[in-house]
């Protein structure tokens, strides 16, 4: 007879400690966390590129709800932010290792107009969701590429440190949390196979 008893795939305490990394990503942990630089808004736009980037649904819709949750709470204008978000992707997907010379060229050339187009509030987190990317895949040219405009954004170096430490904590949350919302669903269907509940 199969067991009905539910698991948790992961384990409840690694579960726990994915709660707790959301927390020091996103809310803060009280006598814990380093102090945040980038506003909510900032970090929950970044987390939402990335959801696109990884492809995770379910962190698409979580992300998508937090920004105007954020924006509402910030008064925020409204801007056409999803569609450029997703542009902002779809421009870091290029690789310089995977292109020419030339084509590298006309990339920068047109990521650089882009950003020109956002204006610096918007074209800020154009780079900050580029950093993010290239973080999230150990890509230095794109780091590189990015990190002059961070600079000139943040000219204090508490503050650009800051930033920095921001943007790695949210792709560090967001690279396992989208590999788990990802699995989830075959894991718990071959699992259901079995006659097994898992969570």
């Amino acid at each position: 007879m199969a067991n009905k008893e539910t698991l948790n795939i992961p384990g409840d305490a690694f579960t726990s400690v994915l709660q707790e990394l959301h927390a020091h990503a996103f809310t803060g942990v009280p006598n814990e966390s380093d102090p945040f630089v980038l506003s909510a808004l900032r970090r929950e736009y970044i987390a939402y590129a990335l959801a696109i980037y990884y492809q995770c649904d379910h962190c698409q819709e979580h992300h998508e709800k937090a920004v105007l949750r954020e924006m509402r709470r910030e008064n925020e204008v409204d801007w056409p932010w999803n569609q450029l978000v997703k542009d902002m992707v779809l421009y870091a997907r290029i690789e310089k290792k995977n292109v020419s010379e030339a084509e590298w060229a006309r990339w920068s050339h047109n990521w650089t107009r882009f950003i020109k187009k956002l204006g610096p509030t918007h074209g800020c987190i154009a780079h900050l969701v580029a950093l993010a990317i290239g973080l999230s895949r150990a890509d230095e040219p794109l780091m590189r590429f990015e990190w002059a405009a961070i600079c000139a954004s943040y000219t204090d170096n508490n503050r650009l440190k800051g930033v920095v430490r921001d943007v790695a904590r949210v792709v560090v949350f967001m690279k396992a949390a989208t590999t788990a919302n990802r699995v989830a669903p075959i894991l718990k269907l071959m699992f259901a196979e079995r006659g097994l509940d898992v969570e």
